[in-house]
């Protein structure tokens, strides 16, 4: 199950966030405040973007979320507690509906997102959904030196949910 983002559920899932999750966002913000994380995110996603909560056995587990960072270039993020996994399937198939809102409909000409190495199921999930590196690695990206990829995604070089005629499961009659 999907439901509005919430600050009380983003704050569980910050608390309780799983070690590659962590490792990944904290490893490129200036502290490492689960609360902080999700004041900053709650403002971020509420009025800049557009996301969901994933729950799980009655607890939110997920949070999926698309922000524009300034006219048309949008961001991406996703992290949550060990039971993400479980909710995947409901967070795809959401993101790939707002995927397809963001290039047709909202104007949108370049979707990012970083990921650390060392993260392969988010590798995966990123290059399942269309993105496409952008670029070499980063190297020395994070603050232990780690290296992030920038994948991206392209309003008419990799936008293919607009170019298979991809259309929203909530828009059709």
């Amino acid at each position: 199950m999907l439901t509005e983002i919430d600050y009380l559920s983003l704050e569980f899932i910050c608390l309780n966030m799983r070690k590659i999750d962590r490792d990944e966002i904290y490893n490129t913000r200036e502290n490492d405040n689960p609360l902080q994380l999700a004041y900053e995110a709650h403002y971020t996603f509420r009025n800049k973007g557009r996301g969901r909560i994933a729950w799980h056995n009655g607890k939110p587990c997920a949070v999926v979320a698309l922000t524009e960072s300034w006219p048309g270039h949008w961001e991406i993020s996703m992290f949550g507690t060990d039971d993400l996994p479980k909710a995947g399937i409901e967070m795809i198939r959401w993101i790939r509906n707002e995927i397809s809102d963001i290039f047709k409909i909202s104007a949108g000409r370049r979707l990012q997102c970083h990921s650390r190495e060392g993260h392969p199921e988010a590798h995966k999930m990123i290059l399942a959904l269309g993105g496409k590196p952008d670029g070499p690695w980063k190297e020395a990206y994070g603050k232990d030196g780690s290296r992030y990829q920038l994948y991206v995604w392209l309003r008419g070089v990799n936008d293919q949910f607009m170019d298979a005629g991809y259309v929203r499961a909530d828009k059709v009659a």
